[in-house]
């Protein structure tokens, strides 16, 4: 299913008019966005070193290439002009609105209010017994990034600096998170 879907998905782009007329420059543009939306690019593309993918893979990084799809994607949303970067905002604005629109609609089925706070440990999170569970993934632990930036720099912005304990350092939480368990 998953597989027919990824290509009804390119089937889709391909078709779109404006791909058609860039020709093999559209085919490469959908064939890099699709890569990088599926969590599947070659790191060997991007030119990351044979031992650097392996030190990656085996100590840093938990899901290196989804963790690095991921951010290509939101970089070419925010930086990129033409069709790469309309593709990728098109795909982050669709994703972030389907989640946010999917956990409110839970939220408000279960009788609880939505917490969208991205600074807060429980943000698009719902409470099941005494426990909170929520979407996890690259996107929120972005915004959980950026909401934790602003208040640490609305808090204490001598954090960035003077600690590395995740507690009070974002940087550092974030790190954390994206490490091999």
């Amino acid at each position: 299913a998953i597989d027919g879907g990824r290509l009804f998905r390119a089937e889709a782009l391909l078709a779109n008019p404006s791909i058609k007329a860039a020709g093999d420059d559209g085919i490469r543009a959908v064939v890099d966005h699709l890569g990088k939306t599926w969590g599947v690019v070659s790191t060997r593309w991007f030119g990351v070193p044979q031992g650097q993918r392996q030190v990656e893979n085996a100590i840093l990084f938990y899901a290196s290439r989804w963790t690095r799809s991921g951010i290509a994607l939101i970089k070419d949303a925010v930086t990129r002009g033409g069709m790469e970067g309309a593709l990728a905002r098109d795909a982050v604005s669709r994703m972030m609105l389907g989640m946010t629109m999917t956990y409110y609609g839970f939220v408000k089925a279960l009788g609880q209010e939505p917490n969208l706070d991205p600074s807060s440990g429980k943000f698009m999170t719902i409470q099941v017994g005494t426990d909170h569970v929520g979407f996890g993934g690259m996107y929120i632990a972005l915004a959980r990034f950026g909401g934790n930036v602003l208040r640490t720099l609305a808090e204490n912005p001598a954090a960035f600096v003077t600690t590395v304990d995740s507690r009070d350092n974002p940087l550092t939480k974030f790190i954390r998170g994206r490490v091999a368990p």
